[in-house]
């Protein structure tokens, strides 16, 4: 940019003022540069925001807005008279030209938040969302073999963890342990994960926690900026690549775009000792964005549409009850043991499509409104190992629309009030396992948060309505029972910052979720999880109590963090195994039946830093949960066993050429969970076992920067089996995986020259 002092304007004695507000919590902004294109005209904001130019000439005017941490705003401008136009940044991004990502503020601060760093989504980005999350402490990874994950957050996850996608609830058929999370990881840019009840403004059914993914946000300045990626996995021999484009138009500076897509392929991946039939994996996704941003106002259109086939482990689907029994004993499967990119029978085939509508306008400097809807269509097809036609065993198709209007005011005391609405119609055909339904959903929430000094309080209502409408045949008959489940759920937090280097969080809440339609109406194969399920229609709805506590603590070379939590259920509902297999004409099956006991889920997470050397910094970190059934007065089954985590970090100077390096060098201790009741499982909880795991990550410093990752995971090749995969009764886990990852960013930009 060239700047020029304006010659021969005589009509230049207008004055342009306002204020610079932080887009997502109307929070001023101090220090913002504001100056106008071309010209030495400029000014900075002051400590609320505030900024006034003088002597602006009449007419068309260009003005930038930059602030630290954010993306620049480019606003066109047409001044007759003196003006007044505020300034929205959205505090999102690139930091003085760094890719460290920076954390937007938190609209409420007594949240217990987990982040992702920039660095862990770039080397997860061959993963699966339940993988990628597991580094966090407190989050593990529920598992149907090895290409299906989700998280678990504390010991809940599926039905108990709320994934918000783009500002989207996520709707799939995520009910089944063998469903995984239907979204293309490769588009996340940022990643929160927000633990226990108090997450009023998701949903009541959060009891886990929510877990946000954010993609990049859409450019606001002339020009086109880009990545291109490319990655692998040695076991499975796995292929990834992806590309996104995200531009914004030069004669409509309001206006941007993005464009991304991605492919992924994998083989039979193999433990230490022998490969792991039938689990290879294919992914082809894309997306769109569409977004025009005024000064007050804007609207943007998000579509992604995600296509997947796994293979489901050929191992866990076996034809007799003698080889069942022998399977559950044995050291490894009877199948066949070479690498193929086949994905045979039994397999699944999902596709998962999103469409979001948003709009927001800024009624005033302190008040805002937002409303978000969302379209959603899953696809999900199984085919049975025992069938040899093309048509799939069983099919569902689900459709979910959601609805979201939020108002948020920003003062001493910041309101947020919200109405969510959602619809949702399942169909299936082929093999009956669970019946067509139709489910209704309403909410309101109002949270209330005021700052005092270094107290700050919040505390909220909700309130939620479900109609659950399902239809299915017997003996004949149509049958058309109805569920109806209404609750009022609250939250109060506090947050105590001594200083900057003590603080202290606490939350105590209450949450409930309706019992989901595979809780109440499962009858039958579930062949994704190789196992027999059966519902109970009785159920109630589960509730819980929960109060949780986190205090962070900085020294000069020490970093500490602690998080307490518990929570009481009065009706926790819980897939339990019965102990008995069963032989069907599609083979033999262990029978697990839905539960509803009460319960109490109490841990810790602990985390320790300790600067060693100004390049070398060491950690650790542990989880411990304690999980009582109470009802039974014994242990609740398929709770996370205790998990301990050391590493040690190298920093490197290489010079001017890296701007980031890390070498990491982590090891993980999971013990045996001994927590468990005598002859209530087919097998008894696996040993313990320990994982060496080496990470390398560089930032070349060109004029785009190119990103370079190289992981080396189980180093050692140790046979292990996780309690938390539901196919331990036949296999053991992964061996040895190097993964790579390559990334290229670049950016076109538009410059413009003014004459004088």
């Amino acid at each position: 940019m060239i700047f020029n002092v304006s010659i021969g304007q005589t009509n230049c004695k207008y004055t342009l003022s306002g204020t610079v507000l932080d887009e997502h919590n109307s929070e001023p902004l101090g220090f913002a540069l504001i100056v106008i294109e071309g010209t030495v005209n400029v000014t900075t904001s002051d400590s609320l925001g505030r900024y006034t130019l003088k002597n602006v000439c009449a007419g068309t005017n260009i003005v930038h807005c930059d602030h630290m941490g954010c993306e620049r705003i480019i606003d066109t401008i047409n001044v007759q008279s003196n003006q007044n136009h505020n300034f929205h940044p959205e505090h999102h991004v690139n930091e003085l030209g760094d890719l460290v990502f920076t954390i937007q503020r938190k609209e409420i601060e007594t949240q217990q938040e987990k982040t992702l760093s920039k660095e862990a989504i770039d080397q997860s980005t061959t993963q699966q969302l339940g993988d990628a999350l597991k580094s966090m402490q407190g989050v593990q990874n529920q598992s149907s073999g090895t290409n299906v994950s989700k998280p678990s957050i504390h010991g809940m996850h599926s039905n108990r963890v709320l994934i918000l996608n783009n500002e989207i609830r996520q709707e799939g058929q995520q009910w089944g342990t063998d469903h995984g999370v239907e979204l293309d990881f490769t588009t996340t840019n940022s990643v929160h994960v927000i633990s226990g009840a108090n997450s009023l403004a998701y949903g009541s059914d959060a009891i886990g926690g929510v877990v946000i993914l954010k993609p990049a946000p859409l450019r606001r300045r002339h020009g086109i900026e880009g990545k291109v990626f490319i990655g692998g996995e040695s076991n499975g021999r796995k292929g990834v690549t992806g590309a996104e484009i995200n531009g914004n138009f030069k004669a409509i500076p309001q206006l941007s775009y993005k464009l991304q897509g991605s492919l992924k392929k994998s083989g039979n991946v193999h433990t230490p000792d022998y490969f792991i039939d039938n689990t290879g994996l294919e992914e082809k996704n894309y997306s769109w964005a569409v977004g025009y941003k005024a000064s007050n106002y804007g609207i943007q259109f998000d579509y992604s549409d995600f296509n997947a086939e796994y293979g489901v482990f050929s191992g866990a689907h076996i034809g007799n009850l003698t080889d069942l029994n022998n399977a559950f004993t044995a050291e490894q499967p009877n199948t066949a043991n070479e690498f193929s990119y086949d994905i045979q029978r039994p397999y699944q085939s999902v596709s998962h499509e999103m469409i979001k509508a948003k709009s927001f306008f800024y009624i005033n400097d302190s008040n805002k409104l937002e409303l978000i809807y969302g379209r959603q269509f899953n696809q999900r097809s199984e085919y049975d190992s025992h069938s040899t036609e093309d048509e799939p065993d069983f099919n569902f198709n689900l459709t979910s629309h959601t609805v979201d209007a939020k108002y948020t005011h920003h003062g001493k005391w910041q309101h947020q009030y919200g109405i969510q609405g959602g619809y949702q119609a399942n169909t299936w055909s082929g093999r009956y396992f669970i019946p067509n339904y139709e489910k209704y959903a309403i909410g309101a929430y109002a949270i209330e948060t005021i700052k005092k000094g270094k107290h700050l309080v919040d505390f909220g209502l909700r309130y939620d309505f479900n109609y659950l409408n399902v239809y299915y045949y017997e003996n004949g008959s149509l049958l058309k029972p109805a569920h109806e489940f209404q609750n009022i759920n609250g939250n109060i937090g506090y947050s105590y910052k001594l200083t900057d280097s003590l603080s202290f969080h606490s939350n105590l809440g209450t949450a409930w979720r309706p019992p989901a339609v595979n809780e109440l109406y499962s009858n039958g194969l579930h062949h994704g999880s190789a196992a027999l399920e059966y519902g109970d229609q009785n159920l109630n709805l589960e509730q819980v109590i929960n109060w949780n506590a986190s205090l962070e603590k900085h020294w000069k070379k020490w970093d500490l963090k602690t998080q307490l939590y518990a929570n009481y259920f009065s009706n926790y509902i819980y897939l339990a195994p019965t102990g008995e297999t069963q032989l069907t004409i599609r083979g033999a099956f262990p029978v697990f039946e839905f539960k509803q006991v009460e319960a109490t889920l109490n841990g810790i997470d602990l985390e320790v830093k300790y600067a060693l050397h100004s390049k070398v910094d060491i950690e650790f970190g542990s989880s411990f949960i304690r999980a009582n059934n109470l009802t039974n007065n014994n242990f609740l089954w398929g709770m996370p066993a205790d998990e301990y985590n050391s590493s040690i970090q190298y920093k490197p100077n290489f010079g001017k050429m890296f701007q980031k390096t890390v070498f990491e060098l982590n090891f993980q201790y999971v013990s045996r969970q001994d927590r468990f009741q005598a002859d209530e499982d087919y097998v008894d909880p696996p040993k313990g076992y320990g994982l060496l795991n080496f990470k390398a990550y560089t930032k070349l410093n060109f004029k785009t920067p190119l990103t370079l990752f190289f992981n080396v995971n189980n180093v050692l090749d140790v046979s292990y089996r996780s309690y938390l995969n539901r196919f331990r009764y036949f296999t053991d886990e992964m061996g040895r995986n190097f993964t790579f990852g390559i990334k290229y960013n670049f950016e076109i930009n538009e410059h413009h020259h003014h004459h004088k």
